[in-house]
């Protein structure tokens, strides 16, 4: 669930160091998919800012486990997820 995503991003996150040294915060939403077989994919920025910090938050949802599918009348489906990950010094 949520806190697990969030217990993942906490411990996975690594502040792009040319970021970190010019003092650039921001938040980042990315977009993505969640397959039938709980496989990350169609990783997208969905709202952005920085591209230092795009393409940590891209490089940290696309290395996520695999999920557990969502279940629809008994059969999994794909079902598409938005996750905001924030970077501050």
């Amino acid at each position: 669930g949520q806190k697990g995503i969030d217990t993942y991003i906490q411990n996975t996150a690594i502040y792009p160091e040319k970021a970190y040294k010019k003092g650039i915060e921001g938040t980042i939403i990315v977009e993505f998919t969640i397959t039938e077989t709980g496989e990350v994919s169609d990783v997208t920025i969905y709202q952005g800012g920085n591209k230092l910090l795009e393409e940590e938050a891209l490089r940290i949802i696309k290395n996520m486990p695999s999920w557990k599918p969502a279940i629809q009348n008994g059969k999994p489906i794909s079902f598409t997820y938005i996750q905001q990950i924030t970077f501050k010094r």
